[in-house]
C-alpha cells in the first residue's frame, strides 16, 4: 500500500487509506509507468513475456462466448472479482515518488480528500492528482502531469488569476529517474522545481489543467492538451548540469475548447531541418478536431 500512499505535506508522514490503483500507465522500453493519483510508480516489466511474446505466469481463465447482441466473440472475465490475484510474474517494482495527493485539511486537523484537490500545497510545488507519467526518450527524466480537481473541482482546476491562484491549475512536473529507487525533482538552472504551467490561458472556473500529453518522435517536445486552453507545443531543455528548462513554443485555442487528448499522426521531414506535424485533437465540446 505505500507504494501509492500520499505523503503529508505538513508532516512527511505517509497516510494510511490512501492507497489508490493507476490512474494511468505508459510502457516504455521495458518499463511502466504509473501515475497512481497521489503517487507516481515505476515498474520493471521487461520480464512479462518470453521469446515468443507469451506471458509468464498464470492467466485468468477467461471463456470464449458468443456475444448476446453482435456476432463478435467476447472473451468474458465478469465472473472474476476485483479481488482476484492475478499471478502474471516477470515484473520487478522499481521506485515510486509519494506526492502530497488530495487534501484539504489545514495543519492539525485530521487528513480530509473530499475535495479531490490540495487547498495547502501550491501547483508548482507538489502534485495533487498525479493523471499521466510519461519519461523522455532516454529515460532519465519521468514527466507527470498534475490534474487538480480531477479538471472540474474549482479552485484546483481553474485558469484566473488572483484567488484561483497558485493553487489552481495544475501542470506538468520533470522528475530525475536516473535512480528509480531514489525519484527526485529535477531542478530548473536557478535550482527551483522543474515545473511548467502555462501563461497562455482562457480564464475559466473549471477544466483547465494539463490533461494528456504526449512526445514527439526523437524530439524534446511534447504535446500537451490543455483543456479549456486548447493545445500547447511545449519544449524541454536539459543543460550540462543536467538541469531543465520549458518553453511554450505554439499554443492553439479554439472556440470552445475542452480539449482532452492530442495525437500526431503524421509527421513529415521537410528537408530544410524543419518538421510539419499532422494533429488529431479530441475535445469534449467539439468533437475531433484536424490541424497542422
Amino acid at each position: 500500500p505505500e507504494w501509492t500512499q500520499l505523503r503529508e505535506w505538513d508532516t512527511g508522514q505517509l497516510q494510511p487509506g490512501t492507497e489508490a490503483a493507476c490512474h494511468d500507465i505508459t510502457a516504455s522500453r521495458g518499463r511502466l509507468y504509473c501515475a497512481g493519483l497521489n503517487a507516481t510508480l515505476i515498474f520493471d516489466v521487461s520480464g512479462l513475456t518470453d521469446a515468443e511474446d507469451n506471458f509468464n505466469g498464470q492467466p485468468l481463465p477467461c471463456p470464449v462466448t458468443e456475444g448476446t447482441n453482435t456476432g463478435a466473440m467476447v472473451t468474458d472475465c465478469s465472473q472474476f472479482g476485483a479481488d482476484t490475484r492475478q499471478s502474471a510474474t516477470g515484473w520487478t517494482f522499481l521506485g515510486t515518488f509519494n506526492h502530497p495527493g488530495r487534501d484539504c485539511a489545514p495543519p492539525g486537523l485530521p487528513y480530509n480528500a473530499s475535495c479531490n484537490n490540495n487547498l495547502f500545497v501550491e501547483a508548482d510545488d507538489g502534485v495533487s492528482v498525479s493523471h499521466e507519467a510519461d519519461p523522455s526518450p532516454y529515460a532519465d527524466i519521468m514527466f507527470v502531469t498534475d490534474e487538480r480537481g480531477g479538471g472540474v473541482v474549482p479552485p484546483g482546476s481553474s485558469c484566473s488569476t488572483g484567488v484561483d491562484n497558485p493553487y489552481g491549475n495544475g501542470g506538468i512536473h520533470a522528475f530525475d529517474i536516473s535512480d528509480p529507487s531514489n525519484i527526485q525533482y529535477a531542478l530548473t538552472p536557478t535550482g527551483e522545481k522543474a515545473v511548467w504551467r502555462s501563461e497562455i490561458l482562457t480564464p475559466a472556473p473549471t477544466f483547465c489543467d494539463v490533461h494528456i500529453i504526449e512526445h514527439i518522435p526523437d524530439e524534446q517536445r511534447l504535446i500537451v492538451a490543455y483543456y479549456s486552453s486548447g493545445t500547447k507545443i511545449v519544449d524541454y531543455f536539459i543543460d550540462e548540469n543536467g538541469r531543465i528548462s520549458f518553453q511554450e513554443t505554439a499554443s492553439l485555442i479554439l472556440p470552445d475548447a475542452n480539449t482532452w487528448a492530442v495525437e500526431d499522426f503524421k509527421v513529415v521531414d521537410n528537408g530544410d531541418g524543419t518538421r510539419t506535424y499532422f494533429f488529431l485533437a479530441d475535445d469534449i465540446n467539439r468533437g475531433i478536431d484536424i490541424f497542422k
